[in-house]
């Protein structure tokens, strides 16, 4: 479907999958909901102090972003091919586009968070275009 940026305040649906933090440890961001955009998505990750580890972001999809029924029609599973960047020591106040296509409704970033003791300061967002019929 044809999707149009002219006017990205009106065009652009998404949120915050992780929240700006000094970030230490792994963990799974909050679902964004893409449901009326159309399959391309993006993500901003904006890095600030990037003190020590290494931190990779990828990204998981779901059909009804469910994460606390494991037994539910439809857990989170990775966006494949997988869509990973490494924010590495020498990545300071940087402004991170990734982009990716899903297939299901919900999208969610993952932080692998490894050999870090002060962390790094970032967050993610999830972004699409709305859809134009």
């Amino acid at each position: 479907m044809p999707t149009h940026l002219g006017d990205p305040q009106s065009n652009i649906v998404g949120g915050v999958s992780v929240a700006r933090a000094t970030h230490t440890s792994s963990g799974n961001g909050s679902g964004v909901d893409l449901g009326v955009a159309d399959g391309q998505a993006f993500a901003i990750i904006p890095t600030e102090t990037v003190t020590d580890g290494v931190h990779t972001i990828t990204f998981e999809e779901s059909k009804n972003d469910n994460t606390a029924d494991p037994e539910a029609a439809d857990p989170y599973t990775a966006i494949s091919p997988v869509t990973s960047r490494v924010v590495a020591l020498t990545e300071d106040n940087l402004f991170l586009i990734v982009n990716f296509f899903r297939r299901k409704r919900y999208v969610r970033a993952v932080k692998t968070v490894s050999g870090t003791t002060t962390g790094a300061v970032y967050s993610v967002g999830v972004f699409g275009a709305k859809k134009f019929y």
